[in-house]
């Protein structure tokens, strides 16, 4: 059970994630598997002489009939976990489906595998389907300090900071949104998680969307790709002047290093003939040197989401990345849930301009407007005051307990809808 007895943010994509890596892992071995997600009885049961862990329901009921009805090596979804699912996994529609215990057929689906993270597919999905509302003057302001800061020479840092269901991923979609299409920006999306905090993990992410590595490529695809926009890239160095051989040269000696993050070897290389410590200082100089060439030729936005789960090697690879001069346009863009956390990690020097932006509760009307466009209706104004006072003006609690009070058919419409 993912939630029970102990819960985590997240607990419907984590699950998916687990099931398509045991998957991959083990490829000599036939099973399959349900998923779904809902309300259910957790708990022990039994007696003196046996007793055990479990969870009981309809949910739990539907999720071992939809096992029971899978094709060997599959796992089938119901709808409720497609739609949580469908920024980070390729979810195949079966169709409805007959189950026993339910009056309707239910909709079932394919977990077909992971999206490629930090693809503008998986990213424009998020959020997109409704307007932003209650953060007009914090986009504002994001939009213009970022644009100042990626039309100023040298490396800059914006910190955007609120507890979770605040909305921070979702106004860094909107800010990407608006900035002009005139002017090329290379986005790179380092996403950090709480759970696989793996060494640079969260530019690892990055660097597979940047050199176009796909996981149902060979290795062989894979290793093309990367070597083609490498070259790319040094030819572009190349046309911007002489003034750029360093890095050139660093990018070339480093090759191997970018490779490995990406899980491309080649034999004999310097990669493969040098201690761990010294890969690791390597590997940090490959990633640095990379950024800062692309943030020569056009300005980079390295994003970094949910910083506060930040590995220590993708910390020391920040400082690094912050603390080497350049003349590119290079910001770094950090989401992090409380100011203070980041003062572990975030470099403290005077010399790199640092801006805060916090994201605090919304007001009332706001409440009123985004629980309006969750459902479909106009809301009364107590029924906004009851909204923003349960769920303290969060955004994503005022969707959520917006969408259960219809549920259970608490709301009830007049004639204005």
């Amino acid at each position: 059970f993912f939630g029970a007895p102990l819960a985590h943010e997240q607990a419907v994509e984590r699950a998916a994630e687990c099931l398509l890596a045991v998957r991959q892992a083990t490829p000599s071995i036939v099973w399959r598997a349900g998923v779904t997600f809902g309300t259910l009885w957790a708990g022990f049961r039994g007696g003196a002489e046996r007793i055990e862990y479990g969870a009981t329901g309809l949910v739990a009921n539907m999720a071992s009939r939809l096992a029971q009805r899978a094709t060997w090596g599959e796992i089938w979804v119901d709808s409720t976990v497609q739609a949580r699912v469908a920024s980070r996994c390729h979810c195949t529609a079966l169709g409805p489906m007959v189950f026993k215990g339910r009056s309707t057929p239910q909709p079932v689906f394919a977990l077909q595998g992971r999206r490629e993270p930090g693809s503008d597919e998986a990213h424009n999905r998020i959020g997109s389907e409704n307007a932003l509302i209650g953060r007009a003057a914090e986009l504002a302001t994001l939009r213009e300090w970022v644009e100042q800061r990626l039309v100023t020479a040298g490396v800059a840092l914006f910190s955007l900071y609120g507890e979770a269901g605040m909305g921070k991923s979702r106004l860094v979609q909107e800010l990407r949104r608006q900035l002009p299409a005139a002017r090329p920006i290379c986005w790179l999306t380092c996403p950090a998680d709480a759970i696989l905090r793996q060494s640079l993990q969260p530019f690892r992410i990055a660097l597979r969307a940047y050199f176009a590595q796909r996981q149902d490529a060979t290795a062989e695809m894979n290793r093309r790709a990367f070597d083609d926009i490498l070259a790319e890239l040094l030819a572009r160095l190349t046309n911007e002047g002489e003034g750029n051989v360093a890095l050139r040269q660093e990018l070339t000696r480093t090759r191997s290093f970018l490779g490995a993050l990406l899980d491309l070897y080649w034999p004999d290389s310097l990669y493969a003939t040098l201690e761990p410590e010294l890969r690791f200082v390597n590997l940090l100089s490959a990633v640095t040197t990379l950024i800062h060439a692309e943030a020569l030729l056009q300005p980079v936005v390295v994003y970094l989401e949910d910083s506060q789960w930040l590995d220590d090697d993708s910390q020391a690879l920040l400082h690094e990345l912050l603390r080497r001069p350049t003349k590119g346009h290079l910001l770094v863009l950090a989401t992090v849930r409380e100011r203070d956390a980041t003062t572990e990690f975030l470099p403290q020097d005077p010399g790199i301009p640092q801006e805060w932006l916090h994201l605090t509760n919304l007001s009332v009307a706001a409440v009123q407007q985004h629980a309006a466009q969750v459902l479909g209706a106009p809301l009364t104004q107590d029924a906004a005051e009851l909204l923003a006072g349960k769920s303290h003006g969060n955004p994503y609690f005022v969707e959520q307990l917006a969408l259960e009070l219809q549920r259970q058919e608490v709301f009830q419409y007049d004639a204005a809808g």
